[in-house]
């Protein structure tokens, strides 16, 4: 090795690379680098990339195209929760206050509002904007409800006028009377009767009809006589015990 100067000139045999010896140029600049600064060797994987990304020296740290996505994502994500940068807010929680509501027979156990309220508090919206959506919804169903009870009813009485003929008049009120005295109205059989528009079904019209009729036609013994009964059969003028004295 011979030294002139500041420049370091590297003697090595002919068909031998030169060690790696660190030398100086009359600039300053380095003419090789030590085992310590030896640049990473370029990865496999990495001929797969676009020319400008193959001399990367960052992903030829990693041995694999995963490993690098996950080093750079995970890093990401870090650097972004200690920045606090690209974090979501928490939303404000929404109490909507609706003035529609939905008829029993439409929500009978408040299911279905709880589950439209929580979607639209899922969607983030502000009141003004939620209430026509709500609103729109409650009219649709209640409205469908009704035409659902109206329909069923009109069809029912066409039935019975049809079956009744000039008695029509006569039987409803028999059938009012029966229902009246069978059914206490506000329980939950009312309640479903008439949410089902069972009351309104020719079969259950015509039994209730034949009810009233009969307790129309007879006045209930004392109490005294419960128990006794001198004929058998339903109803009968003999029979001294009613339906509706049990």
């Amino acid at each position: 090795m011979q030294v002139n100067g500041d420049q370091q000139i590297v003697d090595t045999p002919a068909g031998t690379a030169p060690s790696s010896t660190q030398g100086n140029l009359p600039n300053g600049e380095q003419t090789s680098t030590t085992p310590d600064t030896t640049q990473p060797t370029t990865q496999k994987w990495m001929s797969q990339l676009p020319d400008e990304l193959k001399g990367n020296a960052e992903l030829a740290k990693h041995t694999s195209l995963g490993e690098a996505l996950k080093h750079f994502l995970d890093g990401s994500k870090t650097k972004a929760k200690e920045s606090g940068e690209g974090l979501q807010e928490t939303p404000p929680v929404i109490d909507y206050k609706f003035t529609k509501s939905f008829v029993e027979e439409a929500d009978s156990d408040g299911t279905l509002t709880k589950k439209l309220t929580e979607t639209l508090k899922t969607l983030g919206l502000p009141q003004d904007k939620a209430e026509p959506i709500y609103n729109a919804l409650v009219d649709f169903q209640n409205g469908a409800i009704d035409a659902y009870k109206n329909n069923g009813k009109e069809l029912c009485e066409s039935a019975l006028k049809e079956m009744w003929g000039d008695k029509y008049d006569g039987k409803q009120a028999a059938m009012k009377r029966a229902y009246d005295k069978l059914v206490k109205e506000g329980s939950d059989i009312d309640k479903g009767l008439k949410m089902t528009g069972a009351h309104n079904n020719p079969f259950v019209a015509q039994m209730l009809a034949e009810v009233g009729e009969a307790i129309s036609e007879h006045t209930p013994p004392g109490r005294s006589s419960v128990g006794s009964q001198k004929t058998s059969g339903f109803l009968s003028r003999e029979n001294e015990t009613y339906p509706w004295q049990m």
